[in-house]
């Protein structure tokens, strides 16, 4: 993504432990309906092509590719688990525990890091520098402003709009 409002940069839409398992599920698709994995092959390729012609890289032009992935994954996971009759609840468990992971490490990164990182991204600075004039009593003078870092302030002051736009 060109900004970071639009998605966690550290992140992407497929965890990496789905490489394996699409990887996987190519497989036990191809071994169930040769014709069925070239379609979804065929789809995923087809899908890529927007956001490979589009210029600007928006994860947005991608969102055909994100009806298939899941399907390889689910086969992947059914192909580990399927794998061995006898493990099978230790590879469900395994499968369990990496997910687990996965999602509570999206969450820490959503959470916690994104809020520190992509701070600016939100005009952190802006409503900072807001709190210091409203903290103030006395008048204060910036100097460089642009009409978006006025209405910002508006906001955080609380300020009616029709005052802003007299």
């Amino acid at each position: 993504e060109p900004h970071q409002i639009y998605s966690i940069w550290s992140r992407g839409r497929v965890y990496f432990v789905d490489m394996f398992f699409i990887v996987f599920g190519l497989i036990f698709l191809f071994r169930k309906n040769f014709r069925a994995a070239l379609f979804v092959i065929a789809m995923i390729i087809i899908g890529g092509i927007p956001g490979a012609i589009g210029g600007m890289p928006y994860s947005a032009r991608n969102y055909f590719i994100a009806a298939f992935l899941p399907v390889l994954t689910a086969g992947g996971v059914m192909y580990i688990i399927n794998y061995r009759r006898k493990l099978k609840y230790i590879a469900l468990l395994f499968v369990f525990l990496l997910y687990s992971y996965q999602f509570s490490s999206y969450l820490f990164d959503y959470y916690y890091r994104y809020a520190y990182q992509a701070a600016e991204s939100w005009a952190k600075s802006l409503k900072d520098v807001s709190d210091v004039i409203l903290a103030n009593d006395k008048k204060t003078i910036v100097s460089g402003v642009t009409f978006g870092d006025v209405v910002q302030y508006a906001f955080y002051a609380k300020l009616h709009p029709g005052n802003l736009q007299a």
